[in-house]
């Protein structure tokens, strides 16, 4: 379970959004151009007919390098190692599908397999994303394939006309041992390809001298790999269709030009010798790490891909935004949870964003910075559509599971901005939020067993049930008395509406929570006054009991919050909730 929410957040405090709102899209299309919009930065994206009458994607404008791919639907085959092909294709459709384009290509050459790859392109503020599969058609024996999108700057620039960013590994220039992913071998060679299990997060940066970047980021990894990958030698090829980690980097291109993207799974060009073995002094050789999926028929791969585009005035800029934009999402939301010490998404889903956003208003508050704000917004605007707007709240007790906690919460960010803004839509979401959350607490007196020993139940016979609310939907009759945290957000609701509804629920929250506490000459069994337990059964397996009888902290810290938080917010209200009826 999320508990004791505003410490739970606390890492939010790192996170600042790089995309502004939507920016409005508009464009022209004619027989050789389709416009999808305009980035954040003015910059259009359109898809343009190319030479050999196939369509390629190009983004110009609004003072940025231009970038272009003529022949997006980029497939490399190994079928061994004197028989690698690298086929590429335009598009052959290319339609215009309200705020997205959808295009296709047919991939084939040199072999009996095709590959079918559909893209969806999208744009949101600065970023343009990318919702690719690939299908195989037909097979070849023993071959193996990886997809790729990659984008090239126009030919003029060169590999010294821009500095690089692989987070934990390159900051400009190499600043490590040769053979490193991020070294001078590779840096000298002009070219970095990098596996993105290497990365804290699996985004790759370019800074260009006149202070526009971009920047390319996996958008919804896996990383999915097996043993026998993670133990082969750097030169022995693996071909496995549950591969799912993906690569990042760039390249100077023999026409001129800085070609740099993604593709899965991870083939990546290294040098012996330099990273894992071989010691000092040890000679490097160049090596290709193939890790591919077999060309089999009905065999299809998928990936999302974002491209992120910025104006940071220096390196330290684009590292900055690059970075924060990798911890953020499009859509507004974040992922649920992180793994302690590396950073790396441990929950992907957005169920659990509204917790993020009391502590992104607060942000606001403190600094008079209005983008922690933006990022409230955002991110409460993402609860509503997906969550709220359905009557429903998920995920603060695991999974995608309907639970009151969540809905608590989210109240708690909808007042958070209403309170902050003025905005009436902010109130009307905090009531739907409010009225899902009250809907868990249990208003009736359910009776302990007749024939219990109270001395057996955790639930003493005749004490009132009123006030506990279920835990979550997947545990039906569990209950708990965690909303007791709420008092003061229904205390706010009813000062914001002039709702009586909601201060007799908060009324109910202070006094019915406290009906199983320990206190002197009434410990219930417990070690001692100020003690409670967590949890209890309403239904069977047995009424009255819980899951233990152990003392958990945040039981205490929820108390205590529900009844100063009442105080500090209105001294008047809480003497007159105090007293009860």
């Amino acid at each position: 379970m999320i508990r004791y929410a505003p410490f739970g957040v606390l890492m939010w405090l790192l996170i600042a959004p790089l995309a502004p709102a939507q920016q409005k899209q508009t464009g022209i299309t004619t027989a050789n151009s389709i416009v999808l919009g305009r980035l954040a930065n003015g910059a259009a994206v359109a898809f343009v007919r190319t030479g050999s009458g196939g369509w390629g994607i190009e983004i110009s404008g609004a003072a940025l390098p231009r970038l272009m791919q003529p022949k997006p639907a980029q497939i490399e085959v190994y079928q061994a190692e004197e028989n690698v092909r690298q086929l590429a294709a335009g598009y052959q459709s290319v339609q215009k599908e309200a705020d997205a384009v959808v295009a296709s290509a047919k991939v084939t050459g040199g072999g009996g397999a095709a590959f079918a790859v559909e893209d969806r392109w999208k744009i949101s503020g600065a970023v343009l994303s990318l919702s690719r599969k690939v299908s195989v058609t037909g097979a070849e024996n023993n071959a193996g394939f990886y997809s790729a999108i990659r984008l090239v700057t126009e030919p003029k620039l060169g590999w010294t006309d821009a500095d690089y960013l692989a987070p934990g590994l390159l900051y400009g220039e190499p600043h490590t041992s040769a053979g490193a992913p991020g070294g001078s071998l590779y840096y000298r060679a002009k070219r970095l390809s990098i596996r993105e299990d290497y990365l804290p997060a699996p985004v790759f940066a370019l800074s260009f001298r006149d202070g526009h970047w971009t920047a390319v980021l996996d958008m919804a990894p896996r990383g999915d790999t097996t043993q026998a990958e993670t133990t082969a030698p750097a030169a022995t090829p693996i071909i496995d269709e549950r591969l799912q980690f993906g690569a990042l980097g760039a390249r100077e291109v023999p026409e001129g030009g800085v070609e740099f993207g993604f593709w899965l799974p991870g083939t990546t060009n290294e040098f012996s010798g330099g990273f894992f073995g071989g010691g000092r002094g040890a000679p490097s050789a160049p090596v290709v790490r193939r890790r591919y999926h077999p060309v089999k028929a009905g065999f299809s791969q998928s990936y999302q891909v974002g491209f992120g585009f910025g104006q940071g005035a220096s390196l330290r800029g684009m590292e900055r935004d690059a970075w924060r934009w990798a911890w953020q999402r499009e859509d507004g939301s974040f992922p649920g949870s992180w793994q302690g010490g590396t950073g790396q998404v441990r929950v992907t889903s957005g169920v659990t964003t509204y917790a993020a956003v009391p502590v992104l208003v607060r942000m606001t508050e403190e600094t008079g910075d209005k983008k922690y704000l933006n990022s409230a917004i955002r991110a409460a605007d993402y609860i509503w559509t997906n969550f709220g707007s359905r009557c429903v709240f998920l995920g603060a007790t695991g999974g995608e599971v309907a639970d009151k906690e969540s809905g608590m919460l989210s109240l708690e960010a909808f007042l958070a901005l209403y309170e902050n803004t003025k905005e009436p839509k902010w109130l009307e979401r905090a009531k739907t939020a409010g009225d899902y959350t009250e809907s868990w607490i249990w208003i009736w007196n359910v009776p302990m067993p007749l024939d219990a020993k109270d001395s057996e139940l955790a639930w003493k016979r005749g004490v009132p049930t009123v006030g506990v609310q279920g835990i979550a939907s997947n545990v039906a009759g569990h209950v708990d008395q965690y909303l007791d945290w709420a008092v003061p957000s229904y205390a706010r609701l009813y000062k914001h509406t002039k709702d009586e509804h909601y201060l007799d629920v908060a009324r109910v929250l202070l006094h019915g929570t406290k009906a199983m506490l320990a206190l002197p000459g009434r410990t219930y069994n417990l070690l001692g006054p100020g003690w409670q337990q967590e949890h209890w059964r309403m239904g069977p397996g047995v009424r009255g009991i819980g899951a233990h009888r152990t003392w958990l902290p945040w039981v205490s810290v929820n108390h205590l919050h529900g009844i100063t938080g009442l105080e500090e917010f209105d001294q008047a209200l809480y003497q007159r909730l105090a007293k009860g009826r």
